[in-house]
């Protein structure tokens, strides 16, 4: 019979009682379990259940490479992506006295494409 891994544990634990998930968990996309210090900080209260409830919270803010070269060329729909990703944090900036300020938000996006068109995609190793 195969081992059998307590959910309600830290990965702490599960990784002193049984080194091997590591590299099980790493492989799962807990790629920070590898790094000491995660492991030591964030093991010690982070279970997997807990682990991977934040993982899938944070999935689907990222874009790939290709609709950021996009958007600094100028496409609208890979704008609309950039600003997408930034969307949350851009509204939490926008709060003043417990009020959503609009205008800030507006400039806020305007920014974001400001700086995305100036971002540079041809970076050159030297």
């Amino acid at each position: 019979m195969g081992k059998v891994v307590d959910f309600t544990k830290t990965v702490s634990e599960l990784v002193s009682e049984n080194p091997e998930i590591k590299e099980v968990l790493a492989e799962a996309g807990f790629k920070e379990i590898i790094k000491p210090m995660s492991l030591a900080v964030m093991g010690k209260v982070m279970t997997i259940p807990n682990g991977a409830a934040i993982k899938n919270k944070f999935k689907d803010r990222d874009i790939s490479f290709e609709t950021l070269e996009k958007a600094v060329n100028g496409d609208y729909f890979a704008m609309q992506e950039v600003i997408r990703l930034f969307k949350p944090y851009m509204a939490r900036l926008s709060i003043e006295e417990g009020r959503f300020n609009r205008e800030l938000y507006e400039r806020l996006v305007r920014k974001v494409m400001l700086i995305t068109v100036r971002f540079k995609t041809d970076y050159d190793e030297k």
